[in-house]
């Protein structure tokens, strides 16, 4: 490898971690307006046969977003579920559906979501914000 290549590739995974990082820095929750809508979008999903690209260790997580969406899930999670007076910002689907999403991919313990939090490609697949957790003090919480 062309010592051309290894800086190109040092830039790009150091542009990586800085998004990841950026989408992991904490905000305090009053930073957060209330949310009409739930956090997890997923409808920046792509499927493409390139050499070269960002993937996430289980492809089917994009569509089961999908159809999650299509069925109606998403509505019918909020519309029955109630857990939460603010969305600030999450939602109760978005608490729900993480815990599902971590484990398609293969996740056995709530600790395992931090793994899937700091993987670019999947948070990207599931549309999350690039500031998708409450502070350390558990505020979002103060609300349920």
């Amino acid at each position: 490898m062309s010592k051309n290549n290894r800086n190109k590739d040092t830039r790009i995974l150091r542009r990586r971690k800085q998004k990841t990082e950026r989408r992991l820095k904490r905000k305090e929750w009053k930073e957060w307006k209330e949310q009409e809508q739930p956090i997890l979008s997923g409808n920046n999903i792509h499927y493409a046969m390139e050499e070269r690209n960002g993937g996430i260790n289980c492809g089917r997580m994009g569509v089961f977003h999908q159809m999650v969406g299509k069925i109606g899930l998403i509505e019918e999670i909020d519309e029955k579920v109630e857990l939460l007076k603010m969305h600030v910002p999450y939602h109760e689907s978005d608490h729900v559906l993480n815990i599902a999403y971590n484990v398609l991919v293969g996740g056995t313990r709530l600790e395992d979501i931090e793994l899937r939090r700091q993987d670019e490609s999947y948070m990207d697949a599931v549309g999350a914000p690039e500031d998708p957790r409450p502070d350390d003090s558990g505020r979002l919480y103060e609300a349920i």
